[in-house]
């Protein structure tokens, strides 16, 4: 088991040395920007003026303003736009967004011979761009102040034997303000670290290949300044890993059993172990939970009420957030104290939303970034400290009257046993189904789902709505028929490339757009067109050289011709002003006419153009767009005002619509044509789209299976019809009013033991309330949660929903802290991401998807240069989820 622990920690260590808050060797333009480029690409000195802004906490820093057409500005702008949208993905996946300036960087060889540069400091900021044009962005200052690079301080640890108390965190925040690198050289000595003398002049990043790194170099603190990600959340991970091995095997509880699961899983290959199910039946009374369910989310919850470990295999979209709010409310109704943990930002979410919907979100804390969140903590824990008693009524007595009641009618109910159990093709029993389907007159859309329900069960249905509701969500923005980007065709194989060149072609089509209406309204008259031009275009060529010599003979045959082309004296009288057609004509009409002339040629060329240039854009458009396009311009209805609707959205809803269309690629055959259906049947609509869309397929779906049972056992039917129909309806309203009122006692129980908590530990909860309500000098929540999260803080708010990186940095590595931990979305957390939470944790539920792909370091991959990505020896990390199996009983 120890060198299971020692082989983890060697995974931490060699993910270290390619993480770029330690060795930042090569600038990605996806990752981070040298702030000297800004000097290069504006004015000298604007690196500096950056620089003191942020030092100097102010509120917005400029960053670039690019006025007129310069390549290198937008060269640049277009560096800041990768940033920014990689920013963008990073924080959706994860919720962390971890962009800092970082700055002095710390530089030399280390005592094992390895060679760092890294940020000393870290500013955190907030990349903003001021248009969907690009062309103005500004740093917002990030939440929380600056920090010491605790990624740096590991290393110094683990590589360098230079050691610093948790106490220095705190007096870095101030001294990484005074903005003066002799001064913090000097502070760093006076800790214990050997630099050499810095250089006090700004510098780039030096950037290094593998085999170009110094072979010994001094330490020394340089004035480099780069914007860039550093993520700092895997230190706090490894430093439990470090506390874990320093501990007894005893002492690991279930960590070790997990470790040794993994051991038995690398020996046996499968596990010996045989699933055993909860025997005992629950009582109705005793059951808290707050959410519908079905029959195996009902035997995960029995289990749960006995089991130390239990996983959960269950694909996504098969009501888990559901189920794990079931978990919660019956755990909180044994007074247990709850932590839900996953490293995707949408889970944590999802469930938070269920549990808000349920009134329970004033006593859970959800915490994707220990920064951005704190403010949000503390403002709930302020007001639930600061709430007089509610005097709720106690609604235990008809709770108990509820449940014998419910007892009652589901003895009636057995009765007719066959018929509502026998299970349905669809996976479904008949008494899930009325429990769920809504009534008739609730039904708002009444669709036939007859062509898919062969191809659905209750797992295929619920994935397929998940895939319905995600692009539903995306089709409510961008679906309307009026949107400017409506005919185009996919972008989910668009790269950045493919974007630039798009934008190119739109900007050179608008340009050369604004240009022809200039001609058009120079030429002003209704019969020449751009298509006009083009007829006569090699005629135009022909004369286009001597239109500038005043040549009667030239000009006398263009009379001619003119005359022959515009179908009489009339016309040329209009193109004349009003002149008539004279048999030798002055210069000054001469002159009007080469000028009209070369206008035309002119429009001609221009126009074709922008036909050529729109076939370019054949690939991403509908072939009827460009046409209608280009049939307006033929007839000299300039499009400009469209054309620059298309490039603002296409600017701003790129990345979005990429994903949309990606999204749709790789939803499933049936998941797309259900969305086809149901687009056709019900539509568009501006708000509600996704929840119209799903509800009106799973209710359908719902009503149509009920249709077949009762078919198949017409005694349902018959009974439904007079007395079982009343009984399933009261039944019905008894499950729901049972949850409301099993809410209800729920959230008095809670009431009851934040005012029971108030009176244990009055100094702790007075001394609590007051530091989260202060308006300066407010603590890190790391610091108020380690202060006093044994003195009421996780009864007063006993759920907490976050992800394994925050976990360990703002909660102390203490066993069983909290009587049930659940781990979700396991397949996609690594052993060594979840141990430390499992060793936080009395009971452990583990949940994830098997069929799920593993696993990856994606994200951490991405941080690393080609050349600089880890290639690991030992075997790729196992998923949480597949140790756990064989610690518990796959469920």
């Amino acid at each position: 088991m120890e060198g299971q622990l020692n082989e983890l920690k060697n995974r931490f260590k060699d993910l270290s040395l390619h993480n770029r808050s330690i060795r930042l060797l090569k600038l990605d333009k996806k990752w981070a920007m040298d702030l000297l480029q800004l000097d290069q690409d504006q004015e000298d000195g604007t690196a500096e003026k950056v620089i003191k802004g942020i030092l100097s906490r102010r509120e917005k820093v400029s960053l670039l303003r690019i006025k007129g057409e310069n390549q290198r500005l937008q060269s640049l702008s277009h560096h800041l736009t990768m940033l920014y949208q990689t920013l963008k993905e990073v924080e959706e996946e994860t919720g962390l967004y971890d962009l800092y300036l970082g700055y002095p960087f710390l530089s030399g060889t280390l005592e094992d011979g390895t060679y760092i540069q890294a940020p000393l400091f870290l500013y955190p900021v907030r990349l903003e761009r001021q248009d969907s044009s690009n062309r103005f962005w500004r740093l917002h200052r990030g939440e929380g102040g600056p920090q010491l690079n605790r990624t740096l301080m590991l290393a110094l640890n683990t590589f360098h034997s230079f050691q610093v108390e948790d106490s220095i965190y705190e007096e870095a925040e101030k001294e990484s303000l005074k903005g003066d690198i002799t001064q913090w050289t000097q502070w760093l000595r006076d800790l214990g670290l050997h630099l050499s003398d810095p250089n006090p002049d700004i510098l780039p990043l030096p950037e290094y290949k593998k085999d170009e790194l110094p072979d010994q170099a001094p330490l020394t603190l340089n004035r480099h300044a780069v914007l860039g990600h550093f993520p700092q959340g895997m230190s706090a991970i490894l430093k439990d890993c470090q506390e874990l091995m320093s501990m007894d095997t005893k002492e690991l509880g279930m960590v070790g059993e997990l470790l040794q699961a993994g051991t038995d899983r690398l020996k046996d290959g499968v596990s010996t172990e045989e699933d055993e199910e909860c025997k005992r039946e629950l009582p109705e009374k005793e059951r808290f939970y707050l959410l519908p369910f079905d029959v195996s989310q009902e035997r995960i919850l029995l289990n749960a009420r006995e089991k130390k470990t239990l996983v959960i295999d269950d694909p996504p979209g098969t009501g888990r957030s559901q189920m794990i709010v079931n978990l919660i409310g019956d755990a909180l109704s044994q007074r247990k104290k709850v932590l839900l943990v996953s490293p995707k930002r949408a889970a944590l979410d999802g469930v938070y939303q269920r549990l808000d919907g349920l009134g329970l979100s004033k006593y859970t804390a959800l915490v994707h970034d220990e920064k951005a969140d704190r403010k949000k903590v503390y403002t709930q824990i302020y007001h639930l400290l600061s709430w007089s008693k509610e005097s709720l009524s106690d609604p235990t007595e008809q709770f108990e009257s509820l449940c014998q009641r419910l007892e009652d009618q589901k003895a009636k109910l057995d009765a007719v046993q066959k018929g509502l159990y026998e299970p349905h093709r669809s996976g479904y029993h008949a008494h899930e189904l009325y429990s769920r389907v809504q009534s008739h007159d609730q039904l708002k859309d009444v669709i036939d789902l007859s062509g898919f329900l062969n191809k659905l069960d209750r797992h295929s249905l619920e994935d397929v709505l998940q895939e319905v509701s995600t692009y539903a969500s995306f089709y409510q923005r961008f679906g309307q028929r009026d949107y400017p980007l409506n005919k185009r065709q996919s972008f989910a194989s668009l790269d950045h490339q493919s974007f630039t060149f798009i934008r190119e072609r739109l900007d050179n089509i608008y340009r050369k757009a604004k240009k022809a209406e200039e001609y058009l309204r120079a030429l002003h008259h209704p019969k020449i067109t751009p298509a006009y031009t083009w007829l006569v275009s090699d005629r135009l060529e022909k004369v286009y050289s001597t239109l500038g010599i005043q040549k009667k003979n030239i000009i006398h045959k263009i009379r001619f011709w003119w005359w022959r082309s515009f179908a009489g004296k009339e016309i040329i009288q209009k193109l004349l002003q009003g002149n008539s057609f004279p048999g030798t004509t002055s210069t000054s009409e001469w002159t009007h006419i080469q000028d009209s002339l070369r206008v035309m040629y002119d429009l001609a060329q221009i126009t074709e153009q922008m036909k050529q240039e729109m076939d370019q854009l054949q690939p991403y458009f509908q072939d009827n767009w460009i046409q209608d396009l280009k049939n307006a311009i033929s007839e000299g209805n300039v499009p400009s005002s469209k054309l620059l609707q298309v490039i603002q959205h296409f600017d701003s809803d790129f990345a979005d619509l990429r994903e949309m269309d990606r999204f749709l690629e790789q939803t499933s055959s049936l998941a797309r044509e259900m969305i086809a259906y149901v687009h056709k049947q019900i539509g568009w609509q501006a708000e509600g789209l996704s929840k119209r869309w799903t509800e009106a397929i799973r209710q359908n779906a719902y009503v149509q299976w009920l249709d077949e049972i009762e078919k198949q056992y017409p005694m349902i039917a018959n009974i439904s019809s007079d007395e079982y129909e009343e009984i399933r309806q009261s039944y019905k309203e008894l499950l729901q009013e049972k949850r409301e009122i099993a809410r209800k006692c729920l959230l008095r129980n809670i009431s009851q033991r934040v005012e029971q908590r108030k009176k244990e530990f009055p100094k702790a909860v007075k001394e609590l309330r007051h530091q989260v309500g202060k308006k300066r000098l407010i603590w890190p929540l790391r610091k108020l949660v380690r202060q006093f999260s044994g003195s009421g803080l996780l009864e007063i708010v006993p759920v907490w929903l976050t992800n394994p990186e925050t976990l360990s940095s703002i909660f102390p590595l203490e066993k069983g802290m909290f009587d049930m931990v659940i781990i979700d979305e396991a397949s996609q957390c690594r052993v060594e991401d979840g141990l430390p939470s499992a060793f936080r944790g009395k009971q452990v539920i583990v949940a994830g998807d098997e069929r799920q792909l593993p696993n990856s370091d994606y994200f951490q991959d991405m941080m690393a240069d080609d050349e600089e990505k880890p290639g690991f020896e030992m075997e790729a990390s196992e998923s949480l989820l597949r140790i756990a199996q064989v610690k518990g009983r796959k469920t």
